[in-house]
């Protein structure tokens, strides 16, 4: 078992504090370190929660996606299917995030910045209560944004108005594009 102890403390509020701040990407430290940056790139860019939305992508897009034959023109049938699609993605993953956390408690306040848990009734939220906030701007907010920017490139992609590359078409271009996906991801963190 992970112990707090051994990665930070407890200030005199409760609030906990990391001993040490988390490490620059060795990319943008010079002078540059080639053993470093290899070492992260495989360890914290290739095989970490990376891989795992990859695997996640793969299955929605090649079991729970409509052809592309479909796409060619906006139809409400693949359209509500995607839509569908991502509410359940959107609420399997915030669960797996949210019940553990701060339904079961199962962590208590290990690691948690603040170790005051949200009160029942707080006024500051739009319906009084912070889960019931936070499910509505995720699930009738951020999903249907989120659909309609994949609905569009699938549009495009079906459509022939941007090209769709497939890995047999250039399996180099593939893995260069699949690897700079996390980067452009991030890129607002620089």
């Amino acid at each position: 078992m992970i112990e707090e102890e051994n990665f930070g403390f407890r200030d005199k509020r409760g609030h906990f504090v990391p001993k040490e701040a988390t490490d620059k990407n060795p990319v943008w430290v010079l002078p540059l370190n080639f053993k470093k940056i290899l070492s992260w790139f495989i360890f914290s860019y290739i095989f970490s929660w990376n891989l795992v939305y990859l695997i996640f992508a793969f299955i929605a897009y090649y079991f729970f996606t409509p052809p592309l034959s479909e796409m060619k023109s906006f139809a409400p049938g693949w359209m509500s299917e995607i839509l569908l699609r991502n509410y359940v993605i959107g609420t399997i993953f915030f669960s797996l995030i949210h019940i553990p956390l701060y339904i079961s408690k199962s962590q208590g306040i290990k690691f948690k910045f603040n170790p005051n848990w949200p009160e029942k009734i707080q006024k500051l939220f739009t319906f009084n209560r912070q889960i019931f906030d936070n499910l509505f701007w995720s699930l009738f907010w951020g999903v249907p944004i989120w659909t309609g920017f994949e609905i569009l490139s699938l549009w495009f992609y079906a459509s022939g108005t941007i090209p769709f590359f497939r890995f047999n078409d250039s399996p180099i271009y593939f893995f260069l594009i699949l690897l700079l996906i996390p980067a452009f991801r991030d890129a607002q963190f620089i």
